[in-house]
């Protein structure tokens, strides 16, 4: 109760979405083929795969300068990517805020 009552807060970049048809998906298709559960880099593949996927199908081109600005919720992670420059292409800039409760960190941003 006492660590609860302090209302501490960090940030992340990454929160697996478990439960999610999505997810749930992605797991069980990975599991049947490595026979293993995915790592968080096995998620980040996903969703950035995803992520680019959806733009193909939507523009049937990609180009980086296109999702600049835009908001996708992937499996791991959000991504909000801003432009840094001809030079430095473009970085994700979305972050999660988590609240520590009952000895678990609770997402708070959704």
């Amino acid at each position: 109760a006492y660590g609860d009552s302090l209302n501490i807060h960090v940030s992340g970049t990454s929160a697996i979405r478990y439960g999610s048809p999505i997810v749930n998906e992605f797991i069980t298709s990975y599991f049947n083929h490595y026979f293993n559960e995915p790592s968080k880099y096995a998620f980040s593949g996903f969703d950035i795969t995803l992520m680019l996927l959806k733009q193909v199908l939507e523009t049937k081109k990609y180009s980086h300068i296109n999702i600049v600005g835009s908001y996708f919720m992937g499996g791991c992670r959000d991504y909000e990517f801003k432009y840094n420059g001809d030079e430095n292409g473009i970085s994700n800039k979305a972050v999660n805020i988590f609240r520590l409760n009952d000895y678990k960190f609770v997402k708070v941003n959704d």
